[in-house]
């Protein structure tokens, strides 16, 4: 996660329409209906079972191991858990440690005078497996891993005595505590504005590495796990969001990150990767948020004007794809991406706080920028690139310039997983994912075993408390409006029973008749789990609810998500076949909040 990108927009605004949201209905034409039509007429829901038939993948419920609460483990299972983030950017194997860079205030090593090569990244693996989860190894390509594991920095007073604040751990101050009888600093130069200053003397806490030198690591990854197809590290990640090497490591990494160089660099590490364990997948690019899908502010001779305007991540495809052929096998598997709402007032992550209204409308509606053709998104972002649509942007970048290429985000929050809002808007983009076909997904910054966001999580993986899951084939799900009742449909393969998830945003009771097509129930009752306000210490087993033919009339409670299952069996023939994700999506009119131009 990039602090360049918490940029706080001021929303006021766009958000007046929306002062009285959810209580008030919008039409079509995005005027108020004042009678709150919504209270009187249910929402109409359908889920067809066979129409747009999908496979959902198990790896969208994956987390980031960066501050997991390891009871989180014994809640639901995590499919993936990656080891990721700034800190990893830099990490010696050998020596068991890295240098923080601007995170904090560029420290390197770990204390010890005697580490365990390897051992860091050993005990998350080890972890990962004993719970039946996959691991996502964080290979650093820059050329510079940290040299020693007795604590040192890249701008100790004693060499650069005067330096300035930044933002971050150094807001206010330049130097950070005695560290080996020396204070280390922020590395930037008061006297030129914040400037960031060179480091005259990088090799004094840092070695030169290239593919060879690290192949060490991934023998050893190997030797001690076991492969990628025996249960040892299934996914390595090709370091950690580029764009912000020259920012968060410009003491290594002064200038802007070029096309050409990451490709090449890519291609060189792919490749030694695939030696060592052919069976195991490769993650390459791994930008955040937009504007580096387009550009990294690299050299004038290595960025996107210089490469005929072509955006970032289409020109990377492009190139691989070129790689794959030149080396007669892929490289690279998944094309990743990080992606944060634009506005710090939504990046809270855990906190039981989710922000004032105006905040927590902006956390329910801004998962639509996942997927919505048809909405901008109320930040930077939607002012600068307008209708976002990134999952099926980056699926079309894909079909166009490298096919066959999954879609992975290694990291994603819309913040305030400690309260019931956060874990709406977490529980909507489960359902998003799985709806959109996007291949992984890694929480950064998980929810503790008892927060709300992580009930959002146990409604998808064990919403009754003995293992039972949400279905692991999508089935097409409408709503009359996806802002206010969201539903995400699925069918599960083990048994055959279709699951309904149903997420109300609003502050309100909502009456709905749920339609069921190409489904045969084996029973007159469904089973109703639900999570709300009510009590959010767990999900609770509703009353059955009876089925009426093919229509399930029913209430569903304020800030709530219920999942429905019913036995049964699909009938007919599958419908629209194609099976691919997205697309055809329908929802009623789009509140205020998107009531603007491009």
């Amino acid at each position: 996660m990039k602090w360049k990108w918490m940029v706080t927009v001021a929303a006021a605004s766009l958000l007046l329409n929306l002062t009285g949201w959810p209580l008030t209905a919008v039409r079509a034409d995005n005027s108020v209906d004042n009678d709150n039509a919504y209270k009187v007429k249910p929402i109409e829901l359908t889920v067809s079972a066979q129409t747009g038939r999908h496979a959902i993948s198990p790896d969208i419920y994956g987390i980031n191991h960066y501050s997991i609460d390891d009871n989180l483990r014994d809640e639901f299972p995590i499919p993936v858990v990656r080891e990721g983030g700034n800190h990893t950017e830099t990490y010696n194997w050998l020596v068991d440690s890295s240098n923080k860079g601007t995170d904090q205030f560029f420290i390197g090593g770990n204390g010890t005078d005697h580490p365990t090569p390897g051992g860091e990244y050993d005990n998350i693996v080890a972890a990962n497996k004993s719970h039946g989860s996959k691991s996502i190894v964080t290979v650093p390509i820059t050329g510079y891993v940290n040299k020693y594991s007795q604590y040192n920095c890249s701008y100790p007073s004693s060499l650069y005595p005067k330096q300035g604040v930044a933002f971050g751990w150094t807001d206010f101050f330049p130097f950070i505590t005695d560290m080996n009888g020396d204070k280390c600093g922020s590395g930037l130069d008061p006297d030129q504005d914040g400037q960031q200053l060179a480091d005259v003397d990088p090799l004094r806490n840092y070695i030169k590495v290239d593919p060879a030198w690290m192949r060490d690591w991934i023998e050893h990854l190997r030797a001690t796990h076991g492969t990628a197809s025996d249960g040892g590290v299934k996914y390595y990640q090709l370091d950690n969001e580029p764009e912000s090497w020259n920012y968060l490591h410009h003491d290594i990494h002064p200038e802007g990150t070029g096309f050409d160089e990451l490709v090449k660099l890519n291609t060189d590490y792919a490749a030694m990767i695939k030696d060592v364990d052919p069976g195991a997948k490769v993650l390459g690019a791994g930008n955040c948020c937009m504007w580096s899908f387009y550009d990294m502010g690299g050299p004038a001779t290595d960025n996107q004007q210089s490469h005929g305007g072509k955006a970032w991540y289409p020109y990377y495809l492009q190139q691989m794809r070129k790689a794959e052929t030149e080396h007669g096998r892929r490289l690279i598997d998944y094309l990743d991406f990080h992606y944060y709402p634009n506005g710090s007032n939504l990046l809270t992550w855990t906190s039981p706080d989710p922000g004032d209204p105006e905040t927590q409308t902006r956390r329910l509606i801004s998962t639509r920028s996942m997927w919505d053709p048809t909405f901008t998104d109320p930040s930077g972002f939607g002012e600068a690139f307008g209708k976002l649509d990134i999952i099926p942007r980056m699926r079309g970048w894909i079909n166009t310039y490298y096919p066959g290429t999954k879609l992975s985000m290694t990291e994603y929050s819309f913040g305030a997983l400690g309260s019931l809002n956060g874990a709406l808007a977490q529980a909507d983009l489960l359902g998003i994912f799985g709806r959109e076909g996007l291949d992984m997904a890694t929480l950064w910054g998980p929810p503790k075993a008892t927060d709300p966001g992580a009930f959002a999580f146990k409604m998808y993986r064990n919403y009754d408390g003995k293992g039972s899951q949400y279905g692991d084939t999508w089935v097409e799900s409408w709503s009359e409006d996806q802002d206010k009742l969201a539903v995400y449909g699925a069918q599960r393969q083990s048994d055959g029973a279709l699951t309904v998830m149903v997420i109300n945003k609003t502050g309100d009771d909502l009456k709905s008749t749920l339609k069921i097509n190409d489904f045969k129930v084996n029973s007159k009752n469904a089973k109703v789990y639900t999570y709300s306000g009510a009590n959010l210490s767990q999900i609770v087993r509703q009353q059955d609810q009876e089925v009426a033919g093919v229509n399930i009339k029913r209430s569903f409670p304020a800030n709530s998500v219920t999942l429905i299952v019913l036995s049964g069996h699909t009938v007919g023939k599958e419908k629209c076949g194609s099976g691919l994700p997205g697309r055809g999506i329908q929802t009623g009119p789009v509140p205020a909040i998107n009531n603007q131009t491009e």
